[in-house]
C-alpha cells in the first residue's frame, strides 16, 4: 500500500522514501507503458488509414518503398547495431532475392510463395558461406572482403546479360492477382514489416541477442566466459541475409523490376546512413531512416535542381542536432529527464557484456545474464531493441 505521506513526516518514519519511492517508480512504470502502447497504436492506426487520407497514390507508393526499405535497413541493424559487425556487402543479399523471385516467377513458372521459399534457403547456403570465408577477419579486412563479393556478383549480374538483362535489369517480373493495385502492395508492405520487426524484436531480446550485444561490447571477453562468439556472428550473418533477400524478393514483385544497382556498394552504404541518421542499437531506427532517405530523395528531386546539395545539408543538420540518430538521441534525453537531481552525469550503466553465470555441465558457463546497454549505443537486449515503432 501507498503511505500517507503527511503521517509518515510527522510520525518520524524512515522506511517511507523507499516504500514511496517504489510505488512511484512502478507507477511511473506503468504509466510510461501505457503511453508507449498508446503512441503505438495511433501509430499503427494512422499507417493503416494513410492510402484513404494520401491525396495522391504516389505518396502511397513512397512510403510502400520505404517500409521495405525500412527492413533491410532493420536487417543491417542486427549485424552492425547489435553485434558490431561492419559490412559493406550487407546489399548483395537484397541483390540475390530481388533477382532470384525475379528469375523463378518469370522464367521457371514459380509462384510466388514458392520463389520466396527458395530465394530464403539460397540466401542462408549464401550467407554462411561468404561468413566462413570472411569472419576469420575482423574490422575493416572483414569490411574488404564483404565489398569484395558484393563486387563480384554485380559484375556477374552485368555480365550474365541473356539471364538477368545486363546493366538494363531484369523486368517484366509477374505480380501476383492478390498484389495488383498500389494499395495492395502498401498494406502487404506493411504487413511484413511489422512482422519482420516482431520478428527481429523477439530475436534480441533472448539470450541469443545477449550474447550478440556481448560480442559487440568485448568479443575477446565473451569468448573467456564460454562462448562460441564466431558461431553467434554466423548465425546473426546468415539471420540479416535471409532477411534481406525476403525484402529483396517482395520488393522485386512489387516493382516488376531488378537492378544490378540493387547489389552495389552505394546500397549497403545508403543502409548505412539509414541505421546511423535513425538511430544505431535500435532496430525502430532503421524505419525512421529510410523514411527519410527514401522519400525525402525523390520528393527535393522533385523540387530542386540541387537536390543532393538539400539533401547532403540535411544529413549534416541531422548529425548535428541528433549525434546519436534521431531514436538514440531521443532515448538519452529521456534517460536524462529521468536522472534524479544530484545525480552523477556520468555513463548510468556499464558495458554490455554478460557476467559469468553459474557453470553448467563440464565447467562451461550457462546463459548469460541480460547485458545493460550503453547510453546511445543501443538497447540492452532485455529492452526488447526497439524504442517502439
Amino acid at each position: 500500500m501507498w503511505p500517507s505521506w503527511p503521517w509518515c513526516f510527522s510520525s518520524g518514519r524512515t522506511d517511507c522514501s523507499a516504500t514511496g519511492g517504489s510505488e512511484v517508480a512502478k507507477v511511473s512504470r506503468r504509466t510510461g507503458t501505457e503511453r508507449t502502447w498508446l503512441l503505438t497504436g495511433g501509430l499503427l492506426g494512422l499507417l493503416f488509414a494513410f492510402p484513404v487520407l494520401s491525396p495522391s497514390v504516389y505518396y502511397v507508393s513512397l512510403l510502400t518503398s520505404a517500409a521495405l526499405y525500412g527492413v533491410l535497413a532493420m536487417s543491417y541493424d542486427l549485424l552492425m547495431g547489435y553485434t558490431g559487425i561492419l559490412s559493406f556487402g550487407h546489399a548483395l543479399f537484397f541483390g540475390v532475392g530481388a533477382y532470384g523471385a525475379g528469375i523463378l516467377m518469370r522464367d521457371a513458372g514459380f509462384d510466388f510463395f514458392s520463389a520466396m521459399a527458395v530465394v530464403l534457403a539460397l540466401s542462408a547456403v549464401l550467407a554462411a558461406v561468404i561468413g566462413l570465408l570472411s569472419l576469420r577477419v575482423k574490422g575493416v579486412y572483414f569490411a574488404m572482403v564483404t565489398m569484395a563479393f558484393a563486387e563480384f556478383f554485380h559484375i556477374l549480374v552485368e555480365k550474365l546479360y541473356h539471364i538477368t538483362g545486363g546493366s538494363d535489369g531484369f523486368t517484366r517480373i509477374p505480380t501476383p492477382v492478390w498484389l495488383g493495385g498500389t494499395v495492395q502492395k502498401y498494406y502487404v508492405a506493411l504487413v511484413f514489416a511489422i512482422a519482420m520487426y516482431l520478428l527481429a524484436r523477439r530475436l534480441v531480446s533472448s539470450p541469443v541477442g545477449s550474447v550478440w550485444l556481448a560480442i559487440r561490447e568485448n568479443e575477446t571477453r565473451a569468448a573467456m566466459l564460454g562462448y562460441d562468439t564466431f558461431s553467434y556472428k554466423l548465425a546473426v550473418m546468415v539471420i540479416s541475409g535471409m532477411m534481406a533477400a525476403l525484402t529483396g524478393g517482395l520488393y522485386a514483385v512489387v516493382v516488376n523490376f531488378a537492378h544490378p544497382g540493387f547489389i552495389s556498394v552505394s546500397t549497403t552504404i545508403n543502409l548505412l546512413l539509414m541505421v546511423v541518421i535513425g538511430g544505431v542499437g535500435t532496430l525502430s531506427g532503421g524505419f525512421i531512416g529510410a523514411l527519410i532517405v527514401q522519400p525525402l530523395g525523390r520528393i527535393l528531386s522533385s523540387y530542386f535542381r540541387a537536390w543532393l546539395l538539400v539533401f547532403g545539408v540535411v544529413y549534416v543538420l541531422i548529425v548535428l542536432f541528433f549525434p546519436a540518430g534521431i531514436l538514440g538521441s531521443v532515448r538519452m534525453w529521456r534517460l536524462r529527464r529521468r536522472r534524479p537531481p544530484g545525480a552523477p552525469r556520468g555513463p548510468e550503466a556499464g558495458p554490455a557484456v554478460p557476467t559469468a553465470s553459474p557453470a553448467g555441465p563440464g565447467g562451461a558457463p550457462m546463459t548469460p545474464a541480460a547485458p545493460r546497454a550503453t547510453p546511445g549505443a543501443g538497447p540492452a537486449a532485455g529492452d526488447g531493441g526497439a524504442g517502439g515503432p
